[in-house]
Protein backbone atom coordinates (compact mmCIF):
# COMPACT_ATOMS: atom_id res chain seq x y z
CA UNK A 1 0.00 0.00 0.00
CA UNK A 2 1.34 3.41 -0.89
CA UNK A 3 0.40 6.57 1.88
CA UNK A 4 0.90 10.37 0.26
CA UNK A 5 1.53 13.13 2.64
CA UNK A 6 -0.71 15.88 1.67
CA UNK A 7 1.42 18.25 -0.75
CA UNK A 8 0.50 22.16 0.16
CA UNK A 9 -0.36 23.48 -3.49
CA UNK A 10 -1.22 27.18 -4.26
CA UNK A 11 -4.37 28.43 -5.66
CA UNK A 12 -5.29 27.87 -8.84
CA UNK A 13 -6.31 30.34 -11.67
CA UNK A 14 -2.93 32.12 -12.46
CA UNK A 15 0.43 31.41 -14.39
CA UNK A 16 2.32 31.70 -11.38
CA UNK A 17 0.26 28.98 -9.42
CA UNK A 18 0.36 26.39 -12.16
CA UNK A 19 4.31 27.16 -12.28
CA UNK A 20 4.63 26.56 -8.59
CA UNK A 21 2.64 23.65 -8.94
CA UNK A 22 4.84 22.50 -11.73
CA UNK A 23 8.13 22.93 -10.15
CA UNK A 24 6.32 20.34 -7.03
CA UNK A 25 8.31 16.87 -6.81
CA UNK A 26 7.31 13.93 -5.04
CA UNK A 27 10.12 11.71 -3.44
CA UNK A 28 10.66 8.35 -2.57
CA UNK A 29 11.46 6.91 0.06
CA UNK A 30 11.17 2.67 0.38
CA UNK A 31 11.20 2.40 4.25
CA UNK A 32 9.02 -0.26 4.84
CA UNK A 33 6.76 0.49 8.21
CA UNK A 34 3.83 -2.16 7.95
CA UNK A 35 4.66 -3.26 3.93
CA UNK A 36 3.84 0.62 2.82
CA UNK A 37 6.22 3.08 0.90
CA UNK A 38 6.49 6.67 2.28
CA UNK A 39 6.11 9.28 -0.12
CA UNK A 40 6.80 12.82 0.67
CA UNK A 41 5.56 16.05 -1.50
CA UNK A 42 8.97 18.09 -1.76
CA UNK A 43 9.67 21.32 -2.96
CA UNK A 44 13.63 22.14 -1.94
CA UNK A 45 14.77 18.69 -1.14
CA UNK A 46 14.36 16.16 1.86
CA UNK A 47 14.27 18.46 5.45
CA UNK A 48 15.78 17.04 8.12
CA UNK A 49 13.73 15.05 10.09
CA UNK A 50 11.05 14.08 7.09
CA UNK A 51 11.18 10.58 5.89
CA UNK A 52 13.33 10.88 2.80
CA UNK A 53 15.65 12.43 4.65
CA UNK A 54 16.12 9.68 6.97
CA UNK A 55 16.42 7.38 3.59
CA UNK A 56 19.38 9.56 2.78
CA UNK A 57 21.13 9.45 6.65
CA UNK A 58 19.45 5.79 7.93
CA UNK A 59 20.09 3.39 4.65
CA UNK A 60 20.22 0.20 7.29
CA UNK A 61 16.00 1.01 7.37
CA UNK A 62 15.63 0.94 3.59
CA UNK A 63 17.06 -2.89 2.50
CA UNK A 64 15.90 -5.23 5.63
CA UNK A 65 18.58 -7.47 6.39
CA UNK A 66 18.55 -10.79 3.95
CA UNK A 67 18.20 -13.50 5.78
CA UNK A 68 21.07 -15.45 4.52
CA UNK A 69 24.02 -13.70 2.05
CA UNK A 70 24.62 -15.32 -1.49
CA UNK A 71 27.79 -16.88 -0.10
CA UNK A 72 25.19 -19.23 2.57
CA UNK A 73 22.50 -19.30 -0.17
CA UNK A 74 25.49 -20.97 -2.98
CA UNK A 75 26.42 -23.75 -0.14
CA UNK A 76 22.60 -24.19 0.79
CA UNK A 77 22.05 -24.96 -3.02
CA UNK A 78 25.09 -26.47 -3.55
CA UNK A 79 24.80 -28.89 -0.26
CA UNK A 80 21.03 -29.74 -1.14
CA UNK A 81 21.45 -30.57 -4.80
CA UNK A 82 24.44 -33.25 -3.81
CA UNK A 83 22.11 -34.97 -1.65
CA UNK A 84 20.29 -35.56 -4.37
CA UNK A 85 20.88 -39.02 -6.41
CA UNK A 86 22.98 -38.88 -8.73
CA UNK A 87 23.67 -34.97 -8.85
CA UNK A 88 27.32 -33.93 -8.42
CA UNK A 89 27.16 -30.06 -8.04
CA UNK A 90 30.63 -28.14 -7.37
CA UNK A 91 30.84 -25.25 -5.55
CA UNK A 92 31.31 -21.78 -7.62
CA UNK A 93 33.43 -18.90 -6.81
CA UNK A 94 31.58 -15.89 -7.62
CA UNK A 95 28.60 -16.49 -9.61
CA UNK A 96 25.23 -15.96 -8.20
CA UNK A 97 24.12 -19.73 -10.33
CA UNK A 98 25.11 -23.37 -10.01
CA UNK A 99 25.81 -25.61 -12.86
CA UNK A 100 25.60 -29.10 -11.51
CA UNK A 101 25.95 -32.58 -13.23
CA UNK A 102 23.65 -34.93 -13.94
CA UNK A 103 25.84 -37.49 -15.62
CA UNK A 104 24.63 -40.17 -13.32
CA UNK A 105 21.38 -39.68 -14.33
CA UNK A 106 21.62 -39.95 -18.05
CA UNK A 107 19.47 -42.91 -19.40
CA UNK A 108 17.29 -43.04 -16.50
CA UNK A 109 13.55 -43.36 -16.73
CA UNK A 110 10.83 -41.43 -14.99
CA UNK A 111 8.15 -42.71 -12.99
CA UNK A 112 5.93 -42.17 -16.47
CA UNK A 113 8.66 -44.54 -18.37
CA UNK A 114 10.16 -41.59 -20.18
CA UNK A 115 14.30 -41.42 -20.75
CA UNK A 116 16.26 -39.06 -19.59
CA UNK A 117 18.94 -38.78 -22.85
CA UNK A 118 19.67 -35.13 -22.29
CA UNK A 119 20.21 -32.58 -20.14
CA UNK A 120 17.64 -31.02 -22.09
CA UNK A 121 15.08 -33.86 -21.07
CA UNK A 122 16.08 -33.73 -17.32
CA UNK A 123 15.07 -30.00 -17.66
CA UNK A 124 11.91 -30.67 -19.27
CA UNK A 125 10.62 -33.35 -17.19
CA UNK A 126 11.75 -31.66 -13.94
CA UNK A 127 9.91 -29.06 -15.21
CA UNK A 128 6.56 -30.83 -16.04
CA UNK A 129 6.72 -32.90 -13.07
CA UNK A 130 8.12 -30.57 -10.02
CA UNK A 131 6.88 -27.03 -11.27
CA UNK A 132 10.72 -26.13 -11.18
CA UNK A 133 12.38 -24.40 -13.79
CA UNK A 134 16.56 -24.73 -14.88
CA UNK A 135 18.22 -24.23 -18.06
CA UNK A 136 19.84 -27.33 -19.87
CA UNK A 137 23.82 -26.87 -19.68
CA UNK A 138 23.02 -27.61 -23.83
CA UNK A 139 22.46 -23.68 -23.88
CA UNK A 140 25.39 -22.91 -22.69
CA UNK A 141 27.37 -25.74 -24.52
CA UNK A 142 27.77 -27.92 -21.28
CA UNK A 143 25.98 -31.44 -21.04
CA UNK A 144 24.96 -33.52 -19.43
CA UNK A 145 24.17 -30.37 -16.85
CA UNK A 146 21.80 -27.61 -15.83
CA UNK A 147 21.76 -24.36 -14.66
CA UNK A 148 19.74 -23.03 -11.53
CA UNK A 149 19.82 -19.82 -10.25
CA UNK A 150 20.70 -18.99 -6.19
CA UNK A 151 19.83 -15.45 -6.48
CA UNK A 152 16.41 -15.75 -4.67
CA UNK A 153 14.79 -16.32 -1.36
CA UNK A 154 15.95 -19.26 0.98
CA UNK A 155 12.70 -20.83 1.28
CA UNK A 156 11.95 -21.08 -2.71
CA UNK A 157 15.74 -22.17 -2.82
CA UNK A 158 14.99 -24.88 -0.06
CA UNK A 159 11.72 -25.94 -1.86
CA UNK A 160 13.01 -26.38 -5.18
CA UNK A 161 15.43 -28.11 -4.10
CA UNK A 162 12.97 -30.34 -1.52
CA UNK A 163 11.76 -31.07 -5.17
CA UNK A 164 14.29 -31.67 -7.26
CA UNK A 165 15.40 -34.33 -4.97
CA UNK A 166 12.53 -35.67 -5.01
CA UNK A 167 11.90 -36.26 -8.83
CA UNK A 168 16.00 -37.86 -9.16
CA UNK A 169 15.12 -40.32 -6.22
CA UNK A 170 12.06 -41.16 -8.69
CA UNK A 171 14.46 -41.72 -11.81
CA UNK A 172 14.78 -45.56 -12.13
Amino acid sequence: MLSLRAVETPPTGSRRAAQDAHKKSVGTCPVRRHEQSLVEGQDRGPEIGGSSAQCLFDRRRLVPEPSMTGKERRDLVVSMLNQATGIECPKPEGAFYVYPSIRKLVGKKTPGGKVIATDGDFAVELLETTGVAVVHGAAFGLSPFFRISYATSTKALEEACRRIQSFCNSLA
